[in-house]
């Protein structure tokens, strides 16, 4: 690929190569490269493995609008819809499990449940993707 990026660069194609063989790619002085760590032959990722969504209700919220949305515009989700990491389940097996019920199951009464710290931020996207992973890990390790 390397050399058919250079053949295309020199006829005012421009390229990118996306490679796992640095030493070769670089070897070879293409214009644009982006490395990735995957198993080489797969630069960006297995073939067929889709990304998981996760999210805080995102079994009810989040995967029935995007897929909806998708369907819309007749586009592939490239995404396991009905399989996403939700820490509002999590967090519902977690109680169920340990005995433990908190006074709710939003996002920032399950942060406190679990002793999360939240920034000051407060109620914004950036927080809440923080907030939602320190949730999931701390449910995952205690299970």
């Amino acid at each position: 690929m390397s050399l058919v990026s250079r053949h295309l660069e020199a006829n005012g194609i421009s390229t990118v190569v996306i490679g796992s063989a640095r030493d070769i790619v670089e070897e070879c002085g293409v214009a644009r490269f982006v490395f990735s760590d995957f198993p080489l032959g797969n630069p960006c990722g297995k073939p067929y493995d889709v990304a998981r969504l996760a999210g805080h209700n995102a079994l009810g919220f989040d995967c029935p609008r995007l897929g909806a949305m998708f369907k819309r515009h007749g586009a592939f989700l490239p995404a396991a819809m009905y399989q996403p990491l939700d820490t509002l389940q999590l967090s519902l097996w977690h109680c169920a499990r340990t005995g433990t019920t908190p006074a709710n199951y939003q996002l920032g009464t399950l942060c406190q449940h679990f002793a999360i710290p939240l920034g000051a931020e407060g109620h914004d996207a950036l927080a809440d993707v923080r907030a939602t992973i320190a949730l999931a890990q701390k449910i995952m390790e205690s299970a």
